[in-house]
């Protein structure tokens, strides 16, 4: 009669290391380059860790594509990549404009300023190869008089409106039109000098377009923060069009 051993398979743990070996081995990488940032809201609206100091932006680890591949929420992700490689600003009071900026220079500091993406030719559908050189791309800085939040009229009330600038906080409520219309009341301080949240809200909802789109235009302005687009010549017809870097999953890569 035959007998036969279980055998239990032990995890092999590494063994202790010597740090000076790990050392060794890297001794080569190049120290971590941090770099101070102008923020297109001239940091008028934080209160920095550090108001003595600038914002700052640190190239990208392994351990920070890590924690980027390993969220299923692509602007959760994100957020915690800017926190991990942002200082002395807190990433959730940053206004959109600065987090775009910010993102940006966090893919210039670790994979360099050329980003290669293509683009079909909206005349021809001939894909283009084009490359963007992030470090020139424009940056309109707000005025130094711009106020948030801010006071516009509306022509058809004829009555003023106080409006705010979204933050990275309020990201959950403008992730579609329908939850931005939803949604609107709340960048909204006060209309005609009323401040009830109930009141703005149904206010809102009765607000002949013209003024609503008003209200809608000056809390999301464009005019300001750094501009993603550029003008190229297709390859195949030669028309001139322009094409806007997308950020992607592979944003955060060599390209």
């Amino acid at each position: 009669m035959s007998t036969s051993t279980r055998h239990e398979s032990v995890p092999i743990e590494p063994a202790p290391t010597n740090d000076q070996e790990i050392e060794e081995i890297l001794e080569n990488i190049p120290s971590e380059i941090e770099i101070s940032v102008d923020l297109p809201s001239r940091n008028k609206f934080y209160n920095l860790s550090d108001p003595s100091s600038p914002v700052t932006v640190r190239p990208m680890t392994f351990e920070d594509e890590k924690v980027l591949a390993s969220n299923t929420s692509r602007d959760k992700g994100i957020n915690l990549l800017l926190e991990r490689c942002v200082t002395n600003v807190s990433i959730t009071q940053l206004l959109l404009m600065d987090k775009l900026y910010l993102l940006l220079k966090i893919r210039e500091v670790s994979f360099g300023s050329s980003y290669t993406v293509s683009h079909i030719c909206p005349s021809c559908q001939k894909e283009n190869e084009l490359t963007f050189e992030i470090a020139d791309f424009k940056v309109t800085y707000i005025p130094e008089d711009l106020e948030d939040p801010r006071e516009i009229e509306l022509p058809t009330l004829q009555k003023t409106a106080l409006i705010r600038l979204p933050r990275v906080a309020d990201e959950e409520f403008i992730g579609s039109v329908d939850l931005l219309f939803d949604n609107l009341w709340r960048f909204v301080k006060e209309i005609a000098g009323n401040k009830k949240r109930a009141v703005i809200s149904k206010v809102i909802q009765r607000l002949p377009s013209k003024d609503f789109h008003i209200i809608s235009n000056a809390i999301f302005d464009s005019k300001y923060g750094i501009d993603l687009k550029g003008k190229y010549a297709c390859d195949s017809c030669q028309t001139v069009n322009i094409a806007e870097i997308p950020i992607t999953e592979n944003f955060f890569s060599p390209s």
